[in-house]
């Protein structure tokens, strides 16, 4: 079976955590996103890094993406 990871590595932690998911939908990682944002809120500029996965390219993710400096 094939699984998607979402994660996150603080480089100041130097530290990697994430969530495993069975399959690869918009709404995961958009969740896994709002998860991150959680995790600094700060407010600081969060950067991403996504592959050409076209879950990773909704209008949903992006606007959310723009208003949460991500």
């Amino acid at each position: 079976m094939v699984t998607c990871f979402h994660g996150c590595y603080p480089v100041g932690d130097d530290t990697l955590w994430g969530v495993n998911r069975r399959r690869k939908e918009a709404v995961n990682s958009l969740t896994a996103l709002k998860s991150i944002r959680a995790a600094r809120p700060d407010g600081a500029p969060i950067y991403a890094i996504m592959d050409n996965l076209s879950a990773h390219k909704g209008t949903k993710i992006r606007a959310w993406a723009k208003k949460n400096k991500v």
